[in-house]
């Protein structure tokens, strides 16, 4: 996988991933200071109930939203270059309603602000505070048991 000037192989370690995210996206002080406290990052007990307390389950699909979102989160830094508004739209609101779904309501959050900002505001590293929540939440979900240990070491590749 390419992320503008850096190449991450596979198997996808979340580290390293983690890391040329907050390089490529110059977002580690930036937007980071925008990210929310970790009680509105991950809300577990929500998770809980959607998994019907299925700890197991739930790790599952959060493995699951990390690789897809990583995906994702190249393919709208690859729709801001350009500028494709369409294309930056599509992707956040998927990303937004996989978010919901795993409880990570600071990645909804700024899926749907991302969605809803005007074409011509979109620009390079508008992405920065969407980066910056799914860096956090995944550190969050490292934390608490969430992730697998092959996600969570590929996590921590991203530099969380």
């Amino acid at each position: 996988m390419c992320i503008r000037d850096s190449y991450l192989s596979k198997p996808l370690d979340t580290l390293r991933l983690q890391q040329a995210l907050t390089r490529a996206l110059s977002v580690e002080t930036a937007a980071r200071a925008q990210t929310p406290p970790a009680a509105q990052l991950f809300d577990e007990a929500a998770m809980l109930e959607r998994t019907a307390g299925d700890m197991e389950f739930g790790r599952e699909i959060v493995d699951l939203f990390v690789q897809t979102t990583v995906k994702i989160l190249a393919q709208i830094a690859a729709a801001l270059e350009v500028p494709e508004p369409a294309d930056v739209r599509a992707l956040a609101h998927t990303l937004k309603g996989a978010a919901t779904t795993v409880s990570a309501d600071a990645i909804a959050q700024c899926a749907a602000a991302l969605e809803q900002a005007p074409g011509e505001t979109l620009q390079r590293k508008s992405d920065g505070p969407l980066v910056a929540s799914f860096i956090e939440t995944v550190d969050i979900w490292r934390q608490r048991g969430w992730l697998s240990s092959d996600a969570g070491s590929g996590s921590r590749a991203m530099g969380g």
